[in-house]
């Protein structure tokens, strides 16, 4: 089945109808700047190999506006060319899990890395 036909598919349409219901018919992106009637798309966090879109966990699936759900399917792209430049100037593993740490922990830091990034993304 292609995923165009997953598309179609009445499973799909329920469980996308779920996800979006569940999470109040409104983007989940917390940076979201996007009009309140724009599109809105479910997104899978992630892909698994041979498994229909409707066979996914809902913790699997988040409800996002189009320019978000498009900005979040180049992220594979974005993530691998950040890791590689985190190797280029000398990072390591530990350094990147310190980092994390400190995302997760520091509200202040995370903001002012998010800031820095979205700056970036402008260029």
């Amino acid at each position: 089945m292609t995923y165009k036909e997953q598309i179609q598919d009445p499973r799909w349409q329920k469980v996308r109808l779920e996800i979006m219901n569940r999470d109040g018919f409104i983007c989940t992106n917390k940076f979201c700047t996007s009009l309140k009637n724009t599109t809105l798309n479910v997104h899978h966090l992630d892909y698994i190999p041979d498994t229909m879109i409707w066979e996914y966990p809902t913790y699997m699936l988040v409800t996002l506006c189009y320019p978000c759900h498009h900005k979040e399917q180049s992220r594979k792209r974005h993530e691998k060319f950040l890791l590689n430049t985190f190797k280029m100037h000398g990072f390591l593993v530990d350094d990147l899990l310190a980092l994390s740490s400190k995302l997760e922990t520091d509200k202040r830091f995370r903001n002012s890395m998010f800031k820095i990034l979205r700056e970036m993304q402008e260029y």
